[in-house]
């Protein structure tokens, strides 16, 4: 009985870790921040908390979280009128799951998905009219299958698709045939 108790106050309390009970919030333009070969540190230790940054008008503006001096867990940032810009996902200094935007309206702007640290799958991106602008499929990284973008009315801007590293199909109103 005792053991189990001691169990759930260590997930307990390693679980208020994760959470943030114990990080500190860092200004960006701290003296005592700095970014050495990719890890951040806050004076001279590996930080683990957050990078916040506000508008001139104290509004925030950003809001990223440190492990261990790494980027890791959900970074957010917000237009100066509070609408939400962007909600991006890491783990361990590697973007992970899905990144979305959002233009200044609340209307959607990109939704990238990632995995292992590199893009992989469905890319999509909106205009500001709400209109879907790039749909790009991607394998480990690199333009695999079918891309397509469209103007702001809805017209096809360009279609290709990339097989084994080679694009065919339309760019603009040339074809795309690789050379020989």
């Amino acid at each position: 009985m005792m053991m189990r108790i001691l169990s759930i106050v260590v997930l307990i309390l390693s679980s208020c870790c994760e959470t943030g009970f114990d990080k500190i919030e860092v200004f960006i333009d701290s003296d005592d921040l700095t970014r050495k070969n990719g890890i951040m540190y806050y004076r001279g230790d590996r930080l683990t908390g957050y990078v916040y940054d506000k508008y001139h008008d104290e509004t925030q503006k950003s809001s990223i979280p440190f492990n261990n001096g790494v980027r890791h867990g959900i970074a957010k940032e917000w237009y100066s009128n509070v609408q939400l810009k962007s909600l991006k996902y890491y783990r361990h200094g590697k973007p992970v799951g899905n990144h979305k935007g959002y233009w200044n309206t609340g209307e959607k702007r990109f939704l990238y998905r990632y995995k292992h640290g590199t893009q992989h799958g469905t890319q999509i991106e909106w205009h500001q009219n709400g209109t879907r602008a790039r749909l790009n499929k991607i394998k480990n990284g690199q333009l695999n299958g079918i891309q397509k973008g469209w103007r702001e009315d809805g017209d096809l801007k360009f279609n290709f698709t990339y097989i084994d590293g080679k694009r065919y199909g339309f760019l603009g109103t040339t074809l795309c045939v690789p050379p020989e």
